[in-house]
């Protein structure tokens, strides 16, 4: 951490709330607790509730988490596959498990654009520097991930 007078720390200007000079995609450790919270919301929405490994939930959590992802996508993923196996009448011990499903099944699920986006709003598409409109970054933001 550089403690010089200028108000700045590693690329950060605290004064005038600067983002970094550098945009880079940042893994983010998520504390044990978090992620127990996270599990907590989470196993109430999944409709799978029994033959589930908790470890491997918490773990699969864990690494969404790591990878930046947004805990509405999952919650609102959960509850969309929940419809459908309703709808469906699945037998439960053929649901996805909630690790599988963390782990990448999710994707399926989660909704195209990202209602909360700030620079598109949810609506997908932001101007472009021509003038055009293009698909915002948030659109299949999930769709880079290895499951």
């Amino acid at each position: 951490m550089d403690n010089s007078d200028d108000g700045s720390v590693d690329g950060l200007d605290f004064d005038n709330n600067l983002i970094p000079k550098q945009e880079a995609v940042v893994s983010v450790m998520p504390v044990a607790e978090e992620v127990d919270c996270f599990w907590d919301v989470f196993k109430t929405v999944y409709p799978r509730k029994r033959g589930i490994s908790v470890p491997m939930a918490k773990d699969a959590l864990r690494k969404f988490l790591e990878y930046g992802g947004d805990q509405a996508d999952l919650i609102a993923a959960a509850v969309k596959y929940g419809r459908i196996v309703a709808e469906s009448k699945t037998e439960e011990q053929f649901m996805k498990t909630p690790h599988v499903f963390a782990g990448g099944y999710f994707k399926t699920f989660v909704p195209k654009y990202r209602r909360n986006c700030p620079a598109c709003h949810g609506e997908g598409f932001v101007e472009g520097p021509d003038g055009n409109m293009v698909e915002c970054c948030c659109v299949d933001r999930y769709k880079e991930w290895k499951a």
